[in-house]
């Protein structure tokens, strides 16, 4: 949840003026550093690059997890379902009770 996608353009003009999408690696840092590259120029600039096939196996770890959620929500909301079905299957038999306790009465 703490990754970041962005949209950018290089600001070296030399690199390309097309939109890209990915990550900042000054935030990636943070997150994941295994995926950050980062030297020190020789003008002394810090230089910051993503390994961006090292993130492959971070987000299948992921997609992994939400899936195992959502197996559990599924059978979770089954089970509610089923317990619904026999709430109102018992809340007809109580109408049907009253309906015949009502006749006997007249």
């Amino acid at each position: 949840m703490q990754m970041r996608p962005v949209k950018y353009r290089w600001a070296d003009v030399s690199l390309g003026t097309e939109a890209h999408l990915g990550f900042l690696a000054q935030e990636m840092v943070q997150i994941a550093p295994e995926v950050v590259t980062h030297e020190k120029e020789a003008d002394g600039i810090d230089s910051y690059g993503m390994k961006y096939v090292e993130l492959i196996p971070v987000l299948t770890k992921a997609i992994q997890e939400q899936q195992a959620q959502i197996e559990t929500l599924r059978a979770e909301n089954a089970a509610l379902q089923a317990k619904v079905s026999e709430i109102e299957a018992l809340r007809a038999e109580v109408e049907q009770i009253k309906a015949l306790l009502k006749g006997e009465r007249k």
